[in-house]
């Protein structure tokens, strides 16, 4: 049985990535990369792991390679995916690139639809530690709310 053939749906893997992520945060610097690596094997089509490395990477002193991960697997991947943008903002900012970090995170606020918010509260947060002041964007239409409204 190789690791693709083991089931492991998107609930039980957010779990686990969120185990990573407080791992990241409070234990040793690197001591959750065999998991995000391990689960970017299981659910290659994951942004979760790649997050999750760019995470240790943060954590180790080395922004650079987490900008590196989000924006050239992460986000080619899944250019609209808030999470990867609000993470690669949150990566620019401490590689010290101000500029970039602040129209990525803009993009998020810009970009905001109902299941992204918890990424756009972090990019706003990020733009505020920054010094910037955040207007409140307006909510894009999900597709399944304009469909909601033409059946009115």
């Amino acid at each position: 049985m190789s690791a693709t053939d083991l089931p492991l749906d998107r609930e039980a893997m957010r779990l686990l990535a969120e185990i990573g992520f407080v791992g990241t945060l409070s234990g040793p610097v690197g001591a959750t990369k065999t998991l995000f690596e391990a689960l970017q094997q299981l659910r290659p089509d994951s942004n979760l792991p790649l997050i999750g490395l760019a995470l240790n990477d943060l954590a180790a002193k080395r922004p650079d390679d987490a900008v590196r991960t989000l924006r050239e697997v992460a986000l080619k991947r899944s250019p609209e995916d808030a999470e990867v943008q609000a993470f690669l903002g949150l990566a620019l900012q401490k590689a010290g690139q101000s500029a970039e970090a602040r129209r990525v995170l803009m993009t998020v606020l810009q970009n905001r639809t109902a299941d992204a918010e918890p990424h756009v509260r972090m990019a706003m947060k990020l733009l505020q530690s920054d010094g910037i002041q955040t207007p409140v964007p307006q909510r894009r239409e999900t597709p399944w709310s304009e469909q909601l409204r033409a059946t009115r």
